[in-house]
């Protein structure tokens, strides 16, 4: 099972993945919050740590089996939804709403607080 990354060394904003060609997902909080956070998931049986041999002192996180099972359940049901709520919607005109939310986001990302 591939690592999801060296939690313990996440700085904010960071853009992890779960392997090479896992998804990626965008992580704007502090370490500390991710952190927590992954702590949570060993704590319930969906994650593990594990050593990471590129660090001495940092560890990786990994799905367990029953994490990897709650991820793909989280994946269906996001995936009846998008389907539900999208229905009979133009794809041209999904595709410019994408598009124009995500030249949003990237102003709205690059105006100083």
């Amino acid at each position: 099972m591939a690592p999801l990354g060296s939690v313990r060394s996440w700085p904010a904003g960071l853009r992890a993945t779960s392997g090479p060609a896992g998804p990626r997902c965008r992580l704007d909080h502090t370490r500390q919050s991710v952190q927590r956070v992954a702590d949570l998931l060993v704590e319930d049986g969906l994650a593990r740590y594990r050593p990471d041999p590129a660090h001495q002192r940092a560890e990786l996180l990994e799905l367990t089996p029953t994490g990897r099972a709650a991820l793909h359940r989280m994946e269906a049901a996001y995936t009846r939804l998008a389907l539900r709520t999208t229905k009979g919607l133009d794809p041209d005109g999904l595709e410019l709403a994408r598009e124009t939310l995500s030249e949003l986001q990237r102003r709205l990302e690059s105006e100083p607080p």
